[in-house]
C-alpha cells in the first residue's frame, strides 16, 4: 500500500529527522520541491540534498518553485553528489540546471547506462541549448539548429524526430523556428529524448535504458517518431 510523509508549512524539520526516515524507510518516489528562494537557505538545501543517496528508493524527483538560472541552486548538486545518485535510484529527475552536472560527466554516465551497468535507468533534466549540444558531439552526433534543421551521426544510431506540426519529410521540421522539436535518437536499448523549443532558453534532455527490445519497440511506437 501506498503511504506518504507530509511536512507541514511553517514547522522546522532537522537534518536528524530526514536521517531517521531513510534508516526505517524503503521509498518508492521521493519528490522534493521548495517552495522559497533557496538562497535564504542555501547550506541546509546542501545538506539535504547530501542525504538523498543514503536513501532506498526508486525515483528521486528534485525540484524548485522559485529557480532562476545562473542563482546559487545552479550549485546544489556537485558532480560527485550527482554521481552517488545516478547509484541510488532507478529513476532521477533533477527540474532545474545544474553547472556541475556537464556533457562530459553525462557522458559517461550514458557510457555506462548503453552497456547496463549502472541501477540507473531513466535520467531527465534541465540543460541549456549549448550543453546539450555539446553532450550529442560527445554522444558522437552533430546536431544543426538551422533550416532546414538535422542531425548527423557516424555512429550505429536511429535518429527521429517530432515537432508540433506533422513532418512532410525526414529532413525538415517544419515550423520548428518557432515551436518545440522533440529529438530521438536511439542506440542499442538506449533512448536520447530532447525537448527543444527555440523560444526558450531551457531544454529537457532525457536519458532512457530500456530495459528489454519489446519495450523500446513499444516506446517508439507510442511516440509515433519519423526517421530522419
Amino acid at each position: 500500500s501506498e503511504q506518504e510523509i507530509m511536512f507541514k508549512e511553517g514547522v522546522t524539520y532537522s537534518s536528524d529527522f530526514i536521517r531517521r526516515i531513510y534508516k526505517n524507510a524503503s521509498i518508492g518516489q521521493l519528490a522534493i520541491k521548495f517552495s522559497y528562494q533557496l538562497d535564504q537557505r542555501i547550506d541546509f538545501h546542501c545538506e539535504i540534498y547530501s542525504l538523498l543517496k543514503n536513501f532506498d528508493m526508486d525515483t528521486l524527483i528534485l525540484d524548485s518553485k522559485y529557480f532562476q538560472p545562473h542563482s546559487s541552486e545552479n550549485a546544489l548538486i556537485s558532480s560527485s553528489l550527482f554521481h552517488d545518485l545516478t547509484k541510488s535510484c532507478k529513476k532521477l529527475e533533477i527540474l532545474f540546471p545544474c553547472s556541475d552536472i556537464t556533457p562530459a560527466l553525462l557522458h559517461e554516465l550514458y557510457k555506462v547506462m548503453l552497456d547496463g551497468s549502472t541501477k540507473l535507468r531513466s535520467l531527465k533534466m534541465e540543460m541549456e541549448h549549448d550543453g546539450f549540444i555539446q553532450f550529442l558531439n560527445l554522444v558522437g552526433i552533430t546536431f544543426r539548429n538551422l533550416s532546414p534543421f538535422r542531425c548527423f551521426s557516424n555512429r550505429s544510431c536511429e535518429i527521429s524526430a517530432i515537432t508540433h506540426q506533422l513532418i512532410d519529410t525526414l529532413e525538415v521540421f517544419k515550423g520548428c523556428h518557432s515551436g518545440a522539436c522533440n529529438l530521438h535518437i536511439f542506440e542499442g536499448k538506449m533512448e536520447i529524448w530532447i525537448s527543444h523549443n527555440h523560444e526558450e532558453e531551457m531544454n529537457t534532455m532525457h536519458l532512457i535504458s530500456h530495459e528489454t527490445q519489446e519495450s523500446l519497440e513499444k516506446a517508439k511506437y507510442a511516440r509515433k517518431l519519423e526517421k530522419m
